[in-house]
């Protein structure tokens, strides 16, 4: 993996973005990746609507966010105390634990919806940080953006928040998209903190 800073001075979202980058020194972890979501497919919630192949896809999807995040917090702050879950329990109830003190969820997200493309800017603007109230909730959020379905090489970081914020500044909402719905608090990514205040 590698990371490419995205200035504030030459995006004009006012934050620096951080872009962890895939290539192909990452067969190992992907490898390893794969094989936990065959083995956690069955144990792992599955959405509402969704086949095993898609089920499957979002798992390893997931698993890559989160493996990215690692990586961008370990090289850029190394003094940071970040613990991961890890691989042979199946299903994590948290993804990492930060500071001794907070547990922590990563979510991945497309820029590219059923109907809309979205770029940077425009998820920046527009799109939510998600609490759901059918997760055991967690201290902090990381919302992860990537290119598309077909397309998780990179990782898009911007901005983090604590959950109880998201609650707190928001009421509860019913939505239903890309086949999930349910009971879902929104707050939009740009009402988070820069990433790397974490």
């Amino acid at each position: 993996m590698k990371i490419e800073i995205i200035k504030k001075d030459k995006n004009s979202l006012g934050i620096d973005i951080y872009c962890v980058k895939y290539g192909n020194e990452d067969e190992k972890i992907i490898e390893k990746i794969n094989k936990y979501a065959e083995m956690s497919a069955g144990k792992v919630y599955k959405r509402s609507g969704m086949d095993d192949f898609n089920h499957k896809m979002n798992i390893v999807t997931g698993k890559k966010a989160e493996e990215a995040f690692y990586f961008l917090i370990k090289k850029l702050k190394p003094e940071t105390k970040i613990t991961k879950t890890n691989y042979e329990d199946g299903v994590d109830k948290y993804d990492f634990y930060i500071h001794d003190k907070f547990s922590l969820d990563v979510k991945s997200s497309s820029l590219l919806t059923r109907t809309k493309k979205y770029s940077l800017l425009d998820a920046y603007h527009n799109l939510n940080f998600m609490v759901l109230n059918d997760q055991s909730r967690k201290d902090i959020i990381v919302q992860v953006f990537y290119e598309d379905r077909l397309n998780t090489s990179n990782f898009y970081f911007l901005t983090w928040v604590f959950v109880e914020e998201v609650i707190k500044k928001n009421d509860k909402k019913y939505i239903k998209m890309n086949g999930n719905s349910g009971d879902y608090f929104l707050l939009k990514i740009k009402y988070g903190n820069p990433i790397l205040s974490i």
